[in-house]
């Protein structure tokens, strides 16, 4: 079933979920934020893309973690 949802996903939308599943600290901060439904409506796997092209974990960190507080 898993594999079906994959196959879904454009190559780049496949490369910026592996990266944000294989970033244990940013999946961890995403996870925190789930009891917040209205936090992900305009949140897209495209998005996902550029935050980690940043090249700034830190302040992406910190700044889901402010959200969380």
């Amino acid at each position: 079933m898993e594999g079906k949802w994959w196959a879904r996903l454009s190559p780049s939308k496949q490369r910026g979920l592996r990266q944000v599943l294989a970033h244990h600290e940013l999946r961890g901060a995403f996870d925190r934020l789930i009891v917040f439904p209205g936090l992900w409506r305009g949140l897209t796997l495209g998005n996902f893309q550029r935050l980690l092209t940043v090249k700034c974990d830190e302040g992406s960190l910190q700044a889901l973690d402010l959200t969380f507080r």
